[in-house]
Formats: C-alpha cells, structure tokens, sequence
C-alpha cells in the first residue's frame, strides 16, 4: 500500500490533478466539496471528515457515486 499525505488550500485543491487518482480524502471543515468537486475525483471511495460535523460535504451526492463517509 502506498499513501502520500499532503496538505492543500480549497482552491489549489480544485485545481490539481492528482486527486483524480485519490481513494482516499481526510479533510478539515474548510474545504467544501460539492457534486461538481466529488465528481471531479473518479477514483475517490473514501471520504474522512477530521473534526465534526459533514455540512462541508454533499453527503446524497457522495452516496450516489459509490463514496463512503467516515464522520
């Protein structure tokens, strides 16, 4: 298994391709995703939210594409 951990701002997030090739996501509540932003990420599965709460995220959208929510 191989993970690279890296830290980066909502709109550098948006913009860089190598989450399209992330599983996995651990974010704060100051990044948001939406529909758009999740289906950006095809290879995305597992999303872990570090703090509390999930408003940040659009939980029905990130049912719908397969994604699953560690809160």
């Amino acid at each position: 298994m191989h993970a690279n951990a890296m830290h980066y701002s909502q709109d550098v997030l948006m913009e860089i391709s190598v989450l399209n090739e992330a599983v996995g996501a651990m974010m704060y509540h100051t990044i948001t995703l939406t529909r758009e932003d999740l289906e950006k990420f095809k290879a995305l599965r597992v999303i872990v939210r570090i703090g509390s709460g999930y408003d940040n995220i659009d939980i029905k959208a990130a049912g719908e594409l397969g994604e699953l929510m560690q809160l």
